[in-house]
């Protein structure tokens, strides 16, 4: 067994097996080898960071993170997010996730990566917990505003069912210029993750595999997910950059609700982020309900000062790529 940083010049025989190794561990279908080289290789950040288990012609499993940039203080850091995280069945219970985690890390620090997050399921937060990371659960929240409240209430139980994407509607959205779309505004004392137009159209715009819904407007540029719970019809939104101008009183948000409802009619429409991210309010008709998810975050260079962690988080780092 040998555990090393995978490189991207000549390991693509492996390219299979590691795809079947993440379709097990994960029990979901196989991707596919242009979604391997899209998600890893492609990014305008550049290529992802790869810590993978060898043993012989097997990929036996995989810490990956995807490289970014977080904005705190008016100053920009490169940070990574977490992309993916295996182990084999077939070689569980040996350690090898807590070795690959810290083998990621070093290379991180390496890249000169001062902030690393991520989103672990139950399975591999403890591991990352072993290492250091620290978790806030407490800081995320969940809205929802009910569009069309008497369809929800008739299928009301449909609520609590895992939400489900529609397909991908690549031809629709395609076309979509993104010319005017700039790199959003941090608040003082926030981290804030920095998406350029150039990640935006690598991210949604080159290998969807969900329907989105891409508003692009004098208000606002805005991206939600569209999919299902149950009966129920859900408008995700997962990135909202206001125009300059527009930020003052929410008014953005009013814009963004009357768009989707007029156009998708969705049933309910929901965003995630945390405390820090105050505009989807009680006053816009939203209101906080329960999530289950995870967020780690470590800090791995002295040159990121951090007082009082507050972070905007988004949708678009989260969910499935």
């Amino acid at each position: 067994m040998i555990c090393r940083i995978w490189d991207f010049h000549q390991d693509n025989g492996y390219v299979d097996s590691f795809l079947d190794g993440m379709a097990v561990a994960h029990d979901e279908d196989r991707k596919s080898s242009e979604w391997f080289h899209w998600k890893f290789e492609q990014s305008p950040y550049g290529k992802s960071i790869l810590a993978c288990a060898f043993d012989e012609d097997r990929v036996a499993g995989c810490v990956a993170y995807g490289l970014g940039i977080v904005e705190y203080n008016a100053v920009r850091y490169k940070c990574a997010l977490s992309y993916e995280t295996f182990v084999h069945p077939d070689y569980q219970g040996q350690g090898l996730f807590k070795k690959l985690i810290a083998l990621a890390e070093d290379e991180a620090k390496k890249q000169g990566v001062s902030f690393l997050y991520n989103f672990p399921n139950s399975n591999s937060l403890p591991g990352f917990k072993h290492m250091g990371w620290i978790c806030r659960n407490d800081i995320q929240l969940y809205k929802i505003r009910f569009l069309r409240l008497a369809s929800v209430i008739f299928h009301l139980t449909d609520l609590k069912k895992e939400f489900v994407p529609q397909p991908s509607n690549i031809k629709e959205i395609g076309s979509i210029p993104l010319d005017n779309v700039q790199d959003g505004e941090a608040r003082k004392g926030v981290i804030t993750p920095v998406w350029t137009k150039e990640y935006l159209v690598w991210r949604f715009f080159t290998f969807p595999n969900r329907r989105y819904y891409v508003l692009n407007n004098n208000d606002l540029f805005a991206i939600a997910m569209i999919g299902n719970r149950g009966r129920i019809t859900e408008a995700h939104i997962l990135y909202v950059l206001p125009r300059k101008g527009r930020r003052q009183k929410g008014l953005y948000i009013d814009s963004l609700i009357h768009t989707i409802s007029k156009e998708l009619k969705p049933d309910i429409i929901s965003y995630r982020s945390t405390s820090a991210d105050t505009f989807f309010s009680y006053s816009k008709g939203f209101m906080e309900v329960p999530t289950h998810s995870n967020f780690c975050y470590k800090i791995l260079s002295d040159d990121f000062p951090l007082e009082d962690f507050k972070m905007v988080l988004p949708s678009i780092n989260a969910h499935t790529y």
